[in-house]
């Protein structure tokens, strides 16, 4: 097995591991095609994130991959990155991977100060592995407010009318998490990989399936 980077080569095998994902993982928001075609075109920029991929070698197709996104933490005075989505194939489950994939994002990952991520409560072993990976558990509490897809594309277009309506900008979402003891987006643990044993803030919704 080796790890490598996301080549433009790849798209039509990364687009169709996301699609396993989803099916693995159902969510609401699911995205399409295109939306997975811009997150690539965004996080393959080193300074917002990393994609990373396995296979068996040349010339043979990826069995798992990784995103990786970045946000610069005032708190933490560096980057926080997020494990966005991590996938591996269920017949290479069990095996090593999703470890590797993880080793090696926090290894080649420059600047950042801590890593984090979203895992399904009911995942126990996804969870489990996060936790030997040495991800603990956060305290506080993970808000979301969603946008109307009108406001959102208005934003993204950067168009006259970019700044929402009350109507436009309407939240069609909106999620709490609480952490241990409590419930956590309804059915997620957020868990945190730092240097700084005290960290304890979470601000991300993300998905695995390992």
């Amino acid at each position: 097995m080796r790890i490598r980077p996301f080549d433009p080569r790849d798209v039509e095998d990364v687009l169709r591991m996301v699609r396993e994902l989803y099916v693995d993982d159902p969510s609401p928001h699911a995205p399409g095609d295109e939306h997975v075609r811009r997150t690539l075109g965004v996080i393959t920029d080193e300074r917002r994130g990393a994609v990373w991929l396995a296979d068996d070698g040349e010339g043979t197709p990826p069995f798992a991959y990784m995103f990786l996104t970045k946000v610069w933490s005032n708190e933490l005075g560096g980057d926080l990155v997020f494990i966005d989505e991590l996938w591996v194939a269920r017949e290479r489950r069990s095996r090593g991977v999703g470890t590797a994939l993880v080793e090696h994002g926090i290894a080649t990952t420059k600047g950042a100060v801590a890593f984090e991520l979203e895992v399904t409560k009911t995942n126990a072993r996804a969870r489990a592995l996060y936790q030997r990976l040495g991800f603990r558990p956060l305290r506080n509490a993970s808000l979301r407010r969603m946008l109307s897809i009108i406001a959102l594309a208005a934003s993204v277009l950067g168009g006259a009318d970019a700044t929402p309506t009350a109507a436009a900008a309407a939240p069609i979402e909106f999620l709490v998490a609480e952490h241990p003891g409590h419930e956590i987006h309804g059915d997620s643990y957020v868990l945190v990989l730092s240097a700084q044993a005290d960290i304890d803030h979470a601000v991300a919704h993300r998905r695995s399936r390992v």
